[in-house]
């Protein structure tokens, strides 16, 4: 079997493995310079390497670099370093949309969509708050103005029983003298 290899740079993700374990993930803007299968005194062991097509921008390259080490966890890398690095990268996508966006509301990487929809969930959730707010405030007006009403009818009820009161008491205190 033969393999031609044109001579022009294309950029690469390499995984090394060391007996079937990830050890390694890195990026190089050139394959064929060799870096991913470089030894040197400083590069864990590894037996593998698996190389992977990847984008000419160096921030994509490196972003997607760091989302390889955080879902694969290779062995030999602090992960803590690119979750920081990832999420440092969606909070600036999501205040600045790319150029070449055409006016879009959303970035076609799946964290900032994410990152996105929250914003918008929580101007969502503001609205229908003031929404409620404006809905419960009509609510309680009509059940003061209710209130008011009854006061109104149970002062009335209360002048009416007052009067009755009166009435039959004055009849009861008549019946009483004439006896």
């Amino acid at each position: 079997m033969v393999t031609i290899v044109e001579n022009k740079k294309e950029p690469c993700i390499y995984l090394r493995y060391f007996k079937e374990d990830l050890q390694y993930i890195g990026e190089s803007s050139d394959t064929i310079t060799g870096r991913p299968f470089r030894k040197t005194e400083s590069n864990h062991q590894w037996d593998k390497c698996r190389i992977l097509k990847a984008p000419k921008d160096k921030d994509r390259r490196r972003y997607w670099e760091a989302v390889l080490i955080v879902k694969l966890k290779p062995k030999t890398q602090k992960i803590v370093l690119y979750q920081n690095k990832l999420k440092d990268t969606n909070i600036l996508q999501a205040k600045k949309l790319p150029y070449g966006t055409g006016g879009r509301k959303y970035i076609k990487t799946d964290s900032s969509i994410f990152i996105l929809k929250e914003i918008s969930l929580k101007k969502k959730t503001e609205q229908m708050r003031c929404e409620n707010n404006q809905e419960k405030m009509k609510y309680w007006a009509k059940q003061a103005l209710v209130c008011k009403e009854n006061i109104k009818m149970l002062e009335k009820q209360m002048t009416e029983s007052i009067l009755c009161y009166k009435h039959f008491k004055e009849d009861a205190e008549k019946e009483k003298q004439e006896r």
